[in-house]
C-alpha cells in the first residue's frame, strides 16, 4: 500500500529539485562577528527585589574545581554588553574568580521567543577558585533591557536580600 502511494508522488517530481546556493558566497549572505561577551560579576546577593525571568541556565557542571555555567540571557540587542551577576553559595564568592566568558548564537531562543535580537544571547562562563562543592547558582542579567533572573537559578540564592 505504501509503495502504491509513493509511485504517484514520485511521478509528480519529474523535474530535478534545486536547492539555492548557501554559505559565504550566497547572495545576501554576510558574516556577522559575535558581540563582546557580557561582563560577569560575582556578587553576594541577587538584589533587593524579586526579578522576572529573562533567560535560562541550561547547564551547571563542576570539573576539577571549575564551575561551568551555560545558558542564555535577555540583554539589550542594541547594546549587548550587559552584566551577568552570579551569586554563589555563601562563603564561595570570597575566593572565586571568573576565568572565561564567551557568547554563543542561540537560534533556538530566537525561534522560541520570536525576538531576532536574542540571536547572540547565549553564554558560557567558567568560575574557579573557592566555589564550594555545590552547583547551585543564581544568575541575573542587567542591561538597558532591564534586570532579569535566569530560569534554573537556585531559588534561595535568588531570593531578595533583606531590606533592613
Amino acid at each position: 500500500m505504501a509503495a502504491a502511494l509513493l509511485v504517484p508522488l514520485l511521478a509528480g517530481c519529474s523535474e530535478p529539485v534545486f536547492v539555492p546556493e548557501a554559505g559565504p558566497n550566497a547572495p545576501g549572505y554576510g558574516r556577522v562577528s559575535p558581540p563582546e561577551p557580557a561582563e560577569v560579576e560575582l556578587v553576594r546577593t541577587a538584589g533587593r527585589r524579586e526579578l522576572p525571568v529573562g533567560g535560562a541556565i541550561d547547564n551547571v557542571t563542576r570539573e576539577q574545581g571549575v564551575l561551568h555555567i551555560d545558558g542564555w540571557a535577555r540583554l539589550d540587542p542594541k547594546d549587548p554588553i550587559g552584566t551577568l551577576q552570579v551569586v554563589l553559595p555563601p562563603g564561595s564568592a570570597n575566593g572565586a574568580r571568573v576565568d572565561e566568558v564567551s557568547v554563543a548564537q542561540r537560534p533556538d531562543v530566537v525561534s522560541a521567543t520570536g525576538d531576532d535580537g536574542l540571536v547572540w544571547s547565549g553564554f558560557t562562563m567558567s568560575v574557579s577558585g573557592t566555589t564550594g562543592t555545590s552547583t547551585a547558582v543564581c544568575v541575573v542579567s542587567r542591561s538597558s533591557a532591564g534586570a532579569y533572573r535566569l530560569d534554573g537559578s537556585d531559588a534561595a540564592l535568588c531570593a531578595p536580600a533583606d531590606r533592613s
